[in-house]
């Protein structure tokens, strides 16, 4: 964890915008906070971020708050449900956004949240704006595949959304602004597929769409 960090300080000094993670497991005990004008790449799949078990309710294997300009691609995010110490609570994400503008998420693989595979809210009631999630695998997530709480101009597209299930809503998507300053408008969900979703594919609030 500390050499992750160590890393990312080191964005934007000497030229360097990318943090790459060769083929191995990379396990992580706290949030990793990316920063603006930076991308993260994998070998693919085989290139693991994973969180250990934790007792704690809130967690973010990635984290984006108030970036732009942020690139994650091509490596697998793994939370920790199966290692989760004690049954409380919902908010583990893989990956969450709050704020953020211009985040694409592409060929990834987000899996075994204690919550959301991608949370997409606020950063002091400020959206996320600009976000791409594009042919990502998002499996076996407890809460939700993908939350959309508080965006403007979201794409989804080519994802696969399986197997959410372990606490309510469990949708493949669900666009569920919380209070009256958040707000879910210009967003986009294409040629995606959904199945094993407990509370079905694409929610709005606690209403299945069909899909």
């Amino acid at each position: 964890t500390e050499a992750i960090k160590l890393a990312i300080s080191a964005i934007g000094k000497n030229g360097i915008s990318t943090l790459h993670f060769p083929t191995g497991t990379y396990l992580v005990s706290e949030d990793i906070h990316l920063v603006s004008n930076m991308t993260v790449s994998g070998d693919g799949y085989n290139s693991v971020i994973k969180r250990i078990g934790t007792e704690d309710d809130h967690y973010n294997v990635i984290a984006c708050s108030g970036t732009d300009n942020v690139t994650i691609k091509n490596i697998h995010i793994q939370g920790e449900r199966n290692e989760h110490i004690g049954d409380t609570g919902e908010w583990g994400m893989c990956i969450g956004l709050r704020g953020s503008k211009n985040t694409t998420i592409k060929e990834c693989k987000l899996t075994d949240a204690w919550g959301d595979g991608v949370y997409v809210g606020s950063n002091d009631n400020t959206p996320c704006t600009n976000t791409i999630i594009e042919n990502c695998i998002i499996d076996n997530n407890r809460r939700q595949g993908i939350s959309v709480i508080n965006s403007d101009r979201l794409i989804v597209k080519g994802c696969t959304i399986t197997n959410t299930e372990g606490t309510l809503p469990e949708a493949g998507i669900d666009f569920e602004a919380n209070n009256s300053t958040d707000i879910c408008t210009n967003n986009i969900v294409e040629n995606c597929i959904f199945y094993g979703n407990d509370g079905g594919s694409v929610t709005i609030g606690n209403q299945t769409i069909p899909y």
